[in-house]
């Protein structure tokens, strides 16, 4: 998908209460800041701007795996806004 495509489809999807001079501002931020949104579904990567801390009291931090969901669980929890 490309940035324009991205962009239009973000203001086809903006709430139709809008006026015409709000989605001219809505337009103009999405395009001043087009190469901060997601193209596809994997280019999103990592970013060492943010840490975090987890607190776990004191109990000592625990590394499990990951337990993912299978495709057609993944699509069913989009398709339903989970």
């Amino acid at each position: 998908m490309t940035s324009e495509e991205v962009r239009q489809q973000m203001l086809d999807n903006l709430p139709t209460h809008l006026n015409t001079k709000q989605k001219q501002n809505v337009a103009k931020l999405l395009q001043d800041y087009e190469d901060i949104f997601s193209l596809g579904e994997y280019d999103i990567g990592r970013t060492n701007y943010v840490e975090y801390k987890i607190y776990t009291g004191s109990h000592h931090p625990i590394r499990q795996q990951f337990h993912g969901f299978s495709f057609p669980q993944r699509d069913c929890r989009f398709i339903q806004g989970v």
